[in-house]
């Protein structure tokens, strides 16, 4: 699109697993999204998620970046989709990047899911994203769309 790629950010979300095979441990990384987003205008990056299994007990997030960027003027936010994990499991969501501000609704400290503010909400809320040139705001040109789980 003619942009200079030094005013970009390519941001990376990927699922990163481990298997045994024949003895040996072996290192897996499925990409889950592949951004390029403007500089100026990255703040805040919103991970929606869901665990493997709901039965899974515990998940790491780790937070990288390109030598030279500095993570802590960003905030991340990690929603884990309250219906995923069901009550009353314990989970983890184990954080490797102190520097990083880290929102989220899986709280480590008390290892259990928050989900009393969700029940607070009388309507549900939709977001979509289009390109900031974008025209037309219809299903064909959104980049994505999130819905919450309750409605009225």
């Amino acid at each position: 699109d003619g942009t200079d790629s030094t005013d970009l950010y390519l941001v990376k979300v990927y699922y990163r697993y481990w298997y045994e095979e024949s003895g040996k441990m072996y290192e897996c990384e499925v990409p889950i999204r592949v951004n390029k987003i403007e500089k100026d205008t990255l703040k805040k990056v919103y991970l929606f998620y869901r665990p493997v299994s709901s039965s899974l007990s515990s998940e790491t997030l780790d937070i990288t970046a390109a030598t030279g960027i500095d993570l802590t003027d960003f905030s991340f936010f990690a929603v884990l989709q309250k219906d995923e994990v069901t009550p009353p499991a314990k989970y983890r969501l184990n954080f490797t990047s102190p520097s990083v501000k880290l929102h989220t609704n899986a709280n480590p400290a008390l290892d259990e899911l928050i989900t009393h503010k969700a029940e607070d909400r009388i309507a549900m809320v939709t977001v979509e994203i289009y390109h900031k040139d974008e025209l037309y705001f219809n299903e064909e040109n959104r980049i994505v769309m999130v819905q919450t789980s309750k409605g009225v």
